[in-house]
């Protein structure tokens, strides 16, 4: 097991319990839905915002793969995580879960 930290604010919040108790994890996936939406080509933007209408806090990983699928590869899919600015996203599949889409530091 490898254990590092988890830069927050650079992470797409694909699950709810990562928040305390005081904040609203619909909240923060609208702010970051819209944000992904915003980071988007004009003519993807429409098949984004129905994906996340579909979806709720804890659909980071299924988001990730439409995503893919929509861009062609993985690697276009994080381009636009990237360009809206998150460094990776969180899901949960055995538990809380990450992917970093750079290389991090391991303790």
């Amino acid at each position: 097991m490898y254990q590092f930290d988890v830069p927050q604010r650079d992470i797409f919040q694909g699950m709810k319990n990562r928040f305390d108790d005081n904040t609203n994890p619909y909240d923060v996936w609208r702010e970051q839905s819209s944000k992904l939406t915003a980071a988007a080509d004009t003519d993807k933007k429409a098949y984004i915002k129905a994906l996340f209408d579909k979806m709720w806090p804890e659909d980071g990983y299924p988001l990730f793969s439409d995503l893919a699928r929509l861009f062609g590869s993985k690697e276009a899919a994080q381009g636009l995580f990237r360009k809206a600015g998150y460094r990776g996203l969180s899901g949960f599949v055995d538990g809380p879960e990450y992917v970093l889409f750079d290389e991090v530091p391991l303790k």
